[in-house]
């Protein structure tokens, strides 16, 4: 998402951690509320915000996003704030990261930010790559059919692409 008025910007990252690591330099207590908040998602929150304190941002304690079961923090350098949520699932770390000028832009941003972290579908591997096997061939003939209707397209109408 990127919007000019008010500036804003929602990214979103994914990075592999490698081996999963039993013991860690900074942790989190995994709250007892949540039913699929892992281990590794409180670490890798506490991880994340260990390093932007050793940058020199101000950050707060990581927050339990209910929707998602994604933990979140705020931080800000004083001359930008951000709010960022962060979920470990097979041992990939995902971020959404919302960017704004100021606190009370960031404040108007909220709801997308919210609704992007609804939104996220968790696809086991296994059903994943029986779509990807099924639908493989019915989707790289879409993709051929749609670049050969952009190629023959002749229109004179100059407002048609």
């Amino acid at each position: 998402m990127y919007r000019q008025r008010p500036f804003g910007r929602i990214i979103i990252a994914a990075e592999p951690l490698g081996r999963p690591s039993s013991s860690s330099s900074a942790s989190v207590t995994v709250p007892p509320s949540s039913s699929s908040l892992s281990a590794d998602s409180a670490n890798y929150a506490a991880t994340v915000r260990q390093q932007l304190i050793d940058r020199g941002y101000r950050v707060s304690e990581p927050q339990l996003h209910p929707a998602s079961d994604a933990l979140w923090i705020e931080f800000s350098d004083g001359e930008a704030f951000f709010r960022q949520a962060v979920i470990v699932r097979d041992n990939v770390g995902f971020s959404v990261t919302l960017a704004a000028a100021d606190s009370a832009t960031r404040a108007q941003h909220l709801r997308a930010f919210d609704s992007v972290l609804r939104s996220i579908e968790w696809i086991p591997r296994q059903r994943q790559r029986r779509a990807d096997d099924a639908n493989g061939d019915e989707f790289d003939e879409g993709i051929r059919q749609c670049t050969q209707a952009e190629a023959t397209s002749t229109s004179d109408d100059p407002t048609v692409p």
